[in-house]
């Protein structure tokens, strides 16, 4: 059996538990405007009304950055954004 390997993000969520999704789903990001340290992240068809999540802004650009530019050959299996 072959393994396909897909750049997947794990996103923390603010009362607990996390959100997993392909790297290339997310469409963009925002900062929470009720509380700058979560932030509202969109994803293409699973949830494009926007989910937030207990990172900054800063903090899940870099994530998301280095997620996408690094190739999958790289990518540890334990690289998540907590």
């Amino acid at each position: 059996m072959t393994m396909i390997k897909l750049p997947i993000l794990s996103m923390p969520l603010p009362d607990g538990g996390s959100v997993v999704c392909r790297v290339e789903a997310i469409m963009g990001a925002t900062s929470n405007m009720r509380n700058e340290d979560l932030t509202d992240v969109y994803v293409d068809v699973m949830c494009p009304e926007g989910i937030t999540i207990d990172v900054d802004i800063d903090s899940f650009t870099q994530n998301w950055l280095a997620a996408l530019i690094t190739p999958m050959s790289e990518m540890r299996e334990d690289h998540e954004m907590h």
